[in-house]
């Protein structure tokens, strides 16, 4: 048999020695793509791009989610661990009043890791949401599964959300928009960008993302109004 993976350093993280048969992979493409080049390479592969998040029943009955059914639950999230992708906290919350205005059952919950704790406390408090900020991605993703709606930066619970089949919205830098081209065909995804603004981008290490606050709470609610549909107001 063969030990394969990719042979960029990232992937492998210093177990590179003990691959039998290293595959080569470009920088750019998403994930998905690469993994497949990897099944590919054992016969393994039959052109399936769509993730799959499973909850399990225990993980369900250990977490009591005192909200009613006919409410509409959207979730939030704000963080990412890069500068580069974070959509303004100011915006998260006007999005969240739009929503709570035009939404007579809407409830939101605001979801991220135990460093973005403040965050979602915060932006919970002026909008008169939950704030599950710290809860385990695990946990999490209970909470997400009862979501109609999931609005997120582009980060690992955006791509948890797909995976769950929930109607998601990414917020995406001009930079690493390579993230979401598996999804640009699902009925369940949109993808709003911003074109590059500054004439040097300093892509991924940009500590100051113009390009995210060009995109407004109006079209994000546009955008979520539009796939909520005839949800009652």
């Amino acid at each position: 048999g063969s030990i394969i993976g990719s042979d960029r350093e990232r992937h492998h993280k210093g177990m590179d020695f003990v691959m039998t048969a290293p595959v080569h992979t470009e920088s750019g493409p998403h994930a998905i793509y690469e993994r497949m080049l990897l099944t590919g390479k054992v016969d393994v592969q039959d052109g399936e791009t769509k993730m799959d998040f499973f909850v399990s029943g225990k993980e369900r009955s250990d977490i009591s989610i005192d909200i009613s059914n006919d409410k509409l639950l959207i979730g939030f999230q704000p963080g990412s661990a890069r500068v580069f992708q974070r959509w303004p906290q100011k915006n998260f919350v006007a999005l969240g009043k739009l929503l709570k205005e035009t939404y007579k059952d809407v409830e939101i919950i605001v979801v991220g890791s135990a460093k973005e704790k403040d965050l979602g406390d915060s932006i919970a408090g002026q909008i008169g949401g939950i704030s599950l900020a710290g809860l385990s991605i695990r946990d999490t993703a209970v909470w997400m599964e009862r979501c109609r709606l999931f609005v997120s930066n582009d980060t690992g619970p955006m791509h948890i959300s797909v995976a769950l089949g929930a109607l998601t919205i990414a917020l995406c830098a001009a930079a690493g928009t390579e993230s979401c081209i598996p999804y640009k065909e699902l009925e369940t995804f949109r993808s709003i960008e911003k074109p590059k603004l500054c004439e040097s981008c300093e892509s991924k290490s940009c500590e100051d993302p113009v390009c995210m606050e060009q995109i407004s709470p109006e079209e994000v609610f546009e955008t979520a109004r539009g796939m909520l549909g005839s949800r009652i107001m």
